[in-house]
């Protein structure tokens, strides 16, 4: 349990560094991540994800309109993108993503596109939601 709680912060830490360090910060959108960020760095351990199918096929089960790209928008970055709709809820994940200012790159374009969202990075994943239920509901975390 001590393990994953500094594992947790850990990650945190990192985000709020590569957010700082790489020019994000200087957008008012991306300080008031980076102040959420460092006043709940507790976040839910990941779970191992799913392909984006098996991801795309677990959503619409839970009643979202899922929609997959294989770029991110106009943003010229060729990755596997399920992005999943239900009411005020959303998922938008971002697979094979490995190019670091890729990431940086997603992450700005998460921040213009949705007015309140948790932005989190895995191995080669990007991906932004609008709720811990609404990740837990696609398996992203551990409940």
């Amino acid at each position: 349990m001590k393990q994953a709680k500094t594992k947790r912060i850990i990650t945190m830490l990192l985000a709020v560094a590569l957010l700082t360090f790489t020019g994000c910060a200087k957008s008012e959108e991306a300080r008031q991540l980076n102040a959420y960020l460092e006043e709940n760095h507790s976040a839910p351990e990941e779970k191992a994800g799913l392909a984006p199918e098996e991801l795309s096929g677990v959503l619409e089960e839970e009643g979202f309109s899922v929609e997959q790209y294989e770029e991110v928008g106009g943003l010229g970055i060729t990755a596997d993108r399920v992005k999943a709709v239900k009411d005020e809820e959303y998922l938008d994940i971002c697979y094979g993503v490995m190019d670091e200012q890729d990431v940086q790159d997603i992450m700005e374009y998460y921040i213009e596109q949705y007015d309140k969202c948790s932005i989190m990075t895995g191995k080669d994943t990007v991906f932004c939601y609008s709720s811990e239920a609404v990740a837990k509901q696609a398996g992203l975390f551990a409940e």
